[in-house]
């Protein structure tokens, strides 16, 4: 599973989703909620699920919901790993705890950037 916002996709998040579908045979795409964002959106959320949606590495896209518990998507989802974002701002420590205080049979790893002086979605926009 990964996570993120994805408004603009780019060759960035099309390797970090090549890197986290070699980890598995299933590639769930959490799209996060419009009014999670703190960045002002081009997309809103159902655009860019189905943006993700056509995508043939990705199995199944998921969206994210709106409430401040943004671990609680864990427990529809039920992955086995969690692939984070190299830049992603999350807190590890507090997801593992999450994943632990739940009884979750979860691993979490952070991928590696893709040339993230150009494919880096700040920039792009």
């Amino acid at each position: 599973m990964v996570a993120g916002t994805f408004d603009i996709v780019h060759p960035g998040h099309l390797h970090f989703f090549e890197q986290a579908k070699q980890y598995g045979d299933h590639l769930s795409v959490v799209v996060a909620h419009d009014d999670r964002s703190q960045k002002r959106l081009k997309f809103n959320q159902q655009e860019r699920c189905w943006g993700l949606g056509v995508l043939s590495m990705v199995d199944t896209v998921v969206k994210g919901n709106d409430t401040n518990d943004i671990f609680s998507i864990l427990q529809m989802v039920e992955p086995h790993i969690i692939c984070l974002g190299y830049d992603q701002k999350i807190d590890e420590k507090e997801l593992v705890q999450y994943i632990e205080k739940n009884g979750l049979d979860i691993k979490v790893v952070r991928c590696k950037a893709h040339l993230p002086e150009l494919f880096k979605s700040s920039l792009l926009k």
